[in-house]
C-alpha cells in the first residue's frame, strides 16, 4: 500500500489569515499576505508588532468590533493602495491624473516603492499646469528629473512667470528664455493663448496671445536648467 501524498498549504494562495481594517467609517476585510509583501508599513503592522487583545480575549483585526485602525487617511484614498496591491490591472486602467498624485502621497506614507515607481512615471507625464506639477514634486520630494516636462514647458511659454517660483528658478528660466530668443530668428512659432491655455490658433478677439518656438526641442537649454536648479526639489 502506497503513502498517502502529503498535503501543503499553498504560501502564496492559501488565503486564511484575514483582517479588518478601519479607515475613517468604512471596515475593510482582507488577506493580509498581499499586502505584507507589498509595503514596509503593513509588513511592521502585521508582523512586527505583537497585537492587542481587548477584554474579551479577541485579537485586534479580527472582526468588525475590533479592527485595526488606519488613522489619517480616507477611505477612498485607501481604495486606491487596495486596488494597486490586489488588482494592479484595474488601477493602471482606471487612475486618471490626479489619482495619481495621490498614489505618490500614499505610496510615501505606506512605504510602496512599486506604487511609488509607477506613479512618479505616470505622474511625469500628466498633463497638467507646469506649476502644479512643480508644487507636487516639491511638496513630495520627489527628484528633479520628474518636473522635467514643467520646466520645459516654462522655459518655451513666453507669458510672465509664476510669482510663486523661488528666486533661482526664476532667473535659471529667465537666463533659458533669453537662449531660446536668440535662435527664434530661424524658427517657426506657435500660437499659445493665455486665456485657453492651449497652442491653438484662437478667434476669440478678447483672449491674450503668445508665441512658443518650435525650433528643435530646445532640450540642452532645459538640461542647464535642471543643472542650475540641483536642490531647488531634491
Amino acid at each position: 500500500m502506497s503513502n498517502p501524498a502529503i498535503i501543503s498549504r499553498n504560501t502564496e494562495y492559501y488565503m486564511d489569515n484575514l483582517k479588518v481594517l478601519k479607515v475613517e467609517n468604512e471596515l475593510f476585510r482582507m488577506p493580509i499576505a498581499p499586502l505584507v509583501k507589498a509595503s514596509d508599513y503593513f509588513k511592521t503592522l502585521f508582523q512586527d508588532a505583537s497585537p492587542a487583545t481587548d477584554d474579551f480575549g479577541r485579537e485586534e483585526g479580527s472582526c468588525d468590533e475590533f479592527p485595526i485602525v488606519i488613522p489619517d487617511e480616507t477611505a477612498a484614498s485607501f481604495v486606491r493602495v487596495l486596488q494597486w496591491i490586489y488588482s494592479k490591472r484595474t488601477a493602471l486602467k482606471s487612475f486618471n491624473d490626479e489619482a495619481w498624485i495621490d498614489c505618490i502621497r500614499l505610496s510615501q506614507k505606506f512605504l510602496i516603492p512599486s506604487l511609488l515607481n509607477t506613479a512618479t512615471e505616470k505622474f511625469s507625464k500628466a498633463d497638467l499646469e507646469p506649476m502644479r506639477m512643480i508644487e507636487v514634486c516639491k511638496q513630495h520630494h520627489l527628484k528633479l528629473t520628474v518636473a522635467r516636462k514643467a520646466y520645459s514647458e516654462l522655459c518655451r511659454r513666453w507669458e510672465y512667470l509664476p510669482a510663486t517660483l523661488k528666486s533661482n528658478e526664476y532667473i535659471a528660466l529667465l537666463q533659458a528664455r533669453e537662449e531660446i530668443y536668440r535662435r527664434k530668428t530661424t524658427a517657426a512659432s506657435t500660437p499659445y493663448c493665455l486665456e485657453c491655455r492651449k497652442w491653438v490658433s484662437c478667434t476669440e478677439f478678447s483672449h491674450r496671445m503668445a508665441l512658443r518656438i518650435d525650433s528643435g526641442t530646445h532640450e540642452d537649454v532645459v538640461d542647464r536648467v535642471l543643472e542650475n536648479l540641483t536642490g531647488v526639489i531634491n
